[in-house]
């Protein structure tokens, strides 16, 4: 069965999944029956703005990683939009590569 954190996600319930990995940050690596995790949820529906930074940041802090691969092989970072992949370099701290798409960083602000 799926955890009520994995179905908060499922469900776009983001300040429920934010209360959850606040008070059990435990639960941020957690992974359903189809491989995905609250990061692949994220990923696929386009989390944005200010309650997305804290999401990504609880769930970083929590063990979350974005290299976990669903059933059907996609990482978070695969599912990811542009804005997605950009938010979870800043937060993971990955270098990002300005000269690849130096327009995502603009379309990241503007949505924050």
């Amino acid at each position: 069965t799926v955890s009520r954190y994995l179905k908060a996600a499922r469900e776009s319930r983001w300040a429920l999944v934010g209360h959850l990995l606040g008070e059990w940050p435990q639960l941020a690596p957690e992974v359903d029956e189809d491989g995905k995790t609250v990061l692949h949820y994220c990923a696929e529906k386009g989390l944005v703005g200010r309650r997305a930074k804290d999401i990504l940041t609880a769930l970083y802090r929590g063990g979350a990683s974005l290299e976990v691969e669903d059933k059907g092989g996609r990482t978070p970072w695969d599912l990811g939009d542009k804005t997605f992949r950009a938010l979870s370099s800043q937060v993971w701290g990955h270098i990002p590569d300005l000269f690849q798409d130096p327009e995502v960083w603009f379309e990241f602000w503007d949505k924050s």
